[in-house]
């Protein structure tokens, strides 16, 4: 019978100590700085997909700036590259011998541009590693400490749970931590409905941020929808 594979991803929310860190079936990813808070030796993948660049003095940006986290950028990919396991990025960088430049367009070829966050470009990229494998493909996908709350609900939670839809329709099993808000919801349309909390959840100020969102989202959809 064919092997497969596990793979957990971690982010910094609730539950994210939570993983079955000790079970060899599993393999861990994971983002950014939370090598902070995490048993890096428990990883094997790490992902910093956001923009990096070089000045002429030799220093280096992310988003544009010289610092995250209170360290200077050159100081954290250092740190990324002291992880001494596979970095995937916009590109490869000298300073990060095992960074791998991420396969952002051949995702999208496949599977649209409807990516609004690390989670969901690492859910895509599990599929498209699953297309090109002759085995040991991955057929549960595992989350703890994600759990997208808050003003990251707008944009990056809808996104990865739709990647997470297309996964399950691949036949991949999903296992969401108790302490996540993925996949989840307060009542059940139709059936469980809660009037006061219906209320709650749409009160004015709600109603307002979700047009402000809307109407900066609609701008940018016609070249970034779920069709590509």
């Amino acid at each position: 019978m064919e092997k497969c594979r596990k793979v957990g991803i971690i982010g910094a929310g609730a539950g994210w100590d939570k993983a079955p860190y000790d079970d060899p079936e599993w393999e861990f990813w994971s983002l950014n700085n939370l090598y902070r808070k995490l048993d890096t030796t428990k990883f094997s993948r790490w992902f910093e997909l956001h923009d990096f660049e070089c000045d002429k003095d030799g220093d280096y940006k992310r988003r544009k700036v010289y610092s995250y986290s209170n360290m200077s950028i050159n100081d954290y990919m250092k740190a990324i590259a002291d992880l001494n396991i596979p970095v995937y990025m916009q590109q490869k960088w000298g300073i990060i011998p095992k960074s791998r430049k991420f396969p952002f367009k051949a995702i999208m070829k496949r599977y649209g541009k409807y990516f609004g966050c690390s989670f969901a470009w690492m859910i895509g990229f599990i599929l498209h590693e699953n297309e090109k494998a002759a085995e040991k493909k991955v057929d549960t996908i595992g989350f703890w400490g994600v759990d997208l709350i808050g003003h990251e609900y707008l944009y990056q939670r809808p996104t990865t749970e739709y990647m997470i839809g297309l996964a399950k329709g691949r036949g991949i099993k999903i296992i969401i931590g108790k302490d996540s808000e993925l996949l989840r919801m307060p009542f059940i349309y139709a059936l469980d409905e809660d009037s006061d909390l219906i209320h709650l959840l749409y009160t004015n100020d709600m109603i307002n941020q979700m047009v402000l969102w809307y109407q900066g989202f609609m701008v940018r959809a016609w070249n970034n929808d779920i069709g590509g």
